[in-house]
């Protein structure tokens, strides 16, 4: 459910820039690179892509999971509603 005034004409979901790598490999490539899309309100997204491709990343990304549980380095701007992750 989004938020008690929402813009609708805004999109729920905003990436701009997304760089994504675990510290494991923080001397190696990045498992994200240079993302940007939106998702507009009462809009169906599917993500898509062969395995090891960043699917579960990218979730991981946008949820905050893959920093506070993997400790991943994540770059870029991410804006869901009025929840915004700065870095």
């Amino acid at each position: 459910m989004l938020q008690k005034g929402y813009d609708a004409r805004k999109p729920i979901v905003k990436v701009k820039g997304l760089w994504l790598r675990y510290r494991v490999s923080m001397q190696g490539d990045w498992v994200l690179r240079s993302l940007d899309f939106e998702v507009e309100d009462r809009e169906t997204v599917l993500v898509i892509g062969a395995s090891g491709s960043g699917k579960t990343s990218l979730i991981r990304a946008l949820t905050g999971v893959a920093q506070a549980v993997f400790g991943a380095e994540v770059q870029g701007e991410i804006e869901l509603c009025f929840k915004s992750l700065k870095n």
